[in-house]
């Protein structure tokens, strides 16, 4: 492809004055009175056992100890008579009978069905993939960490991505210029119909010795490839290069359009008109730092034309970012984190966020109690039809060492249906010393009977939540790991 010009700015940043700011989601859609148990308390896991146990002070009733709980991700909680609010993050030990004491289980429900994991470790490399839908057929992208065994020598030193098929698992192509990379996520133009895939300069897993590496991190940038085939695909271009002294890790990218037929890039609050977002796992120390930039230009090519905003831009999430544009609604979305697949959270103008009254995205089996992911999915048919018997061994007992999921991406912004969502299962977040099924993990893939913008719909109030209101007219049951049911009444 002819090669095109990065544009080098004056400045760092784009500077927005406007501070970002995150709202209380209202999550009385999730605590009922009726769900709320009288002259009860629950005793939580020590925090040395990896509890996550915290306690609020002066919390004024059950529904306010209930929504605190549910604003946090939490498991339980009990609301003690001296107005102390008790949460904790994994379910609890037992419960017992206390005079004036409030208690609850978290409602939360997932808002999509749990098809099962689609990969093992042995087959990952790395955690950062993403599903997409390309002219017809589905794939995934996939994050390489070093050099496997099996792989090209062409490849050496290795760290790059690759295209997989996704009902067979079968490796379409290994992408040999994006070699010297790391932490990918792709986007398809469903208008120009282009494949794009971007990733830092990390040299993960051969001599991490690439520009995003190394302190005093010099030249770190971000790079970007496109294919029209999924076969052939364009050399590196330094779409955005930070400046000298930060560096970035996981990227995520969206695609902004207006509504009219021409799809023309759109104009955001204070934003100037831009094509496309940029999501940054931005690396800054103690200072002031980076999430996003905009790409100012309008011809669908985003090899170039990136702006870098300033920290007032700033996401509500940091680690393990995916982001998505609505442009019926003008919403941005962004989800992400390294343990608990937070948000998906919304903004008009990437400053002030909404917190989804109906969040998580996900939740680690070690938080809910329940093996969600105890299968196979349907997926990488290849793999598993030759697989070894003992990449079976964990499926069953996640909620004993299934501490994080992370690295979630969501599949497609086409506006057809089904919707897919992929995270990893994984160790990630375990309390230190914790010795459960070491090194286990699997990739995870749910599905929604929607589009992308419905699926986000279920999570926001005001755009009705279908899988909530099915869960209001339950009495759901904290559903504890085996190895303490003994002690449960």
């Amino acid at each position: 492809m002819v090669s095109l010009t990065l544009h080098v700015f004056s400045f760092w940043f784009l500077s927005i004055t406007t501070a970002s700011s995150l709202t209380t989601p209202n999550t009385a859609g999730l605590c009922p009175p009726s769900s709320f148990q009288s002259d009860h308390e629950f005793v939580f896991r020590p925090d040395q056992e990896g509890g996550r146990n915290a306690n609020y002070d002066n919390t004024k009733s059950p529904g306010d100890c209930c929504a605190r709980c549910e604003s946090k991700f939490c498991s339980a909680w009990t609301l003690y008579p001296n107005k102390t609010c008790a949460i904790t993050n994994m379910p609890p030990v037992s419960s017992i009978g206390l005079s004036g004491a409030t208690s609850g289980v978290s409602r939360w429900r997932p808002s999509f069905d749990h098809l099962g994991v689609y990969t093992y470790k042995d087959w990952m490399q790395a955690a950062e993939v993403t599903p997409f839908r390309f002219k017809g057929q589905s794939y995934m992208m996939e994050s390489v960490e070093g050099l496997p065994q099996d792989a090209p020598k062409t490849l050496a030193p290795g760290s790059y991505f690759r295209i997989r098929n996704l009902l067979t698992g079968a490796i379409l192509t290994n992408v040999t210029e994006s070699v010297g990379h790391a932490f990918f996520s792709a986007k398809v133009d469903y208008v120009k119909n282009v494949a794009w895939v971007f990733g830092a300069a990390h040299h993960r897993g051969s001599d991490n010795k690439g520009p995003c590496d190394v302190p005093p991190y010099v030249g770190c940038y971000v790079g970007a490839w496109s294919s029209t085939d999924l076969i052939n695909w364009s050399h590196t271009y330094k779409a955005l290069t930070l400046p000298d002294g930060l560096f970035t890790q996981n990227v995520a990218v969206a695609f902004v359009r207006g509504m009219g037929p021409d799809h023309n890039n759109v104009e955001a609050s204070s934003l100037p008109r831009h094509q496309a977002v940029m999501e940054l796992e931005g690396e800054c120390g103690s200072k002031p730092c980076f999430s996003f930039a905009i790409n100012t230009g309008s011809d669908g090519n985003l090899g170039a034309n990136w702006t870098l905003l300033d920290h007032a831009h700033h996401s509500p999430t940091h680690a393990c970012p995916f982001l998505d544009h609505d442009e019926t609604s003008g919403y941005y979305y962004t989800s992400g984190g390294g343990e608990t697949v937070a948000g998906p959270y919304r903004s008009k103008d990437l400053q002030t966020w909404e917190s989804p009254p109906f969040g998580p995205v996900t939740k680690p089996a070690t938080c809910t109690g329940i093996n969600l992911d105890d299968k196979v999915a349907p997926f990488y048919t290849s793999l598993w039809a030759s697989a070894d018997p003992h990449v079976y061994d964990s499926l069953n007992d996640q909620s004993e060492w299934n501490w994080g999921h992370n690295d979630a991406d969501v599949c497609c912004d086409d506006g057809e249906s089904p919707t897919y969502l992929v995270y990893t299962v994984s160790q990630q977040g375990a309390p230190k010393g914790w010795k459960s099924k070491q090194g286990a993990m699997y990739g995870a893939i749910g599905v929604f009977n929607g589009t992308l913008r419905e699926w986000y719909a279920t999570f926001y109030d005001d755009m009705h939540a279908p899988h909530i209101v099915k869960a209001a007219a339950e009495s759901p049951k904290l559903s504890l790991p085996r190895r303490m049911k003994s002690s449960f009444q």
